[in-house]
């Protein structure tokens, strides 16, 4: 018995599961990229009629959109497999989180961190189930 366990009497033994982190991870991952989605096809939208106005600027513009989605793609594949591969899953949403972030810009302003706490929850959850997810390491 550890000194946490000592601590609290066994009142949080097993808590949280890391079954309970997958789940939450998936959510948030499969959150961030509908988010990221709907962000990315919204400044495509809007980008178009930059590009019919002014080529060059617009090109750049829907690149950043077109990655948004493709990157937001990404991202939802990894947290479909949060619950079998926490590890893979982690590093595929810190990929969309921070790619995002880097290449699309503004329109993964609000998913790029969703993506990103997501990997880091998906990354704590590596322990098997039924054991402690982040105490005793």
């Amino acid at each position: 018995m550890n000194r946490w366990q000592k601590m609290t009497n066994g009142l949080w033994a097993g808590w949280p599961p890391s079954h309970t982190l997958r789940r939450a991870a998936r959510f948030l991952g499969v959150l961030s990229g509908l988010i990221g989605i709907v962000m990315g096809g919204f400044t495509f939208l809007l980008d178009g009629f930059v590009t019919a106005s002014h080529p060059p600027e617009g090109l750049v513009a829907i690149y950043g959109s077109v990655s948004a989605v493709g990157l937001s793609l990404v991202g939802i594949v990894g947290a479909a497999l949060a619950p079998a591969m926490p590890t893979l899953s982690g590093c595929l949403m810190l990929i969309a989180g921070q790619g995002g972030l880097l290449i699309a810009g503004w329109p993964e302003i609000l998913s790029g961190p969703l993506f990103t706490a997501a990997a880091i929850i998906s990354f704590l959850a590596r322990a098997p189930d039924g054991d402690h997810a982040w105490l005793d390491r």
